[in-house]
């Protein structure tokens, strides 16, 4: 039977890391998107890097409580300042 899943479910996660043999611990999920591509990196175990160029602003990570599953674990403006950490 067909199965759709997608972020934040971790059966998608999970298929992608048996597909490619990737290691969970060399692994970073980046994304502009607190609700969906961080809280998804942070249910697998991954670490996580929000990008404030897209969905996401300062000001919501500065918002989410102590221990939200939404936080991540770097942030960067963008992409290329991401890559230069």
């Amino acid at each position: 039977s067909t199965i759709i899943t997608g972020k934040p479910n971790a059966l998608f996660f999970n298929q992608i890391l048996e597909k490619y043999n990737f290691d969970k611990k060399d692994t970073v999920m980046i994304g502009d998107r607190l609700d969906t591509d961080i809280l998804f990196g942070n249910n697998v175990g991954v670490d996580t890097a929000l990008v404030l160029s897209g969905a996401s602003v300062l000001k919501d990570v500065q918002s989410l409580q102590a221990g939200d599953n939404r936080t991540p674990t770097y942030v960067s403006n963008n992409l290329e300042e991401l890559l230069e950490m």
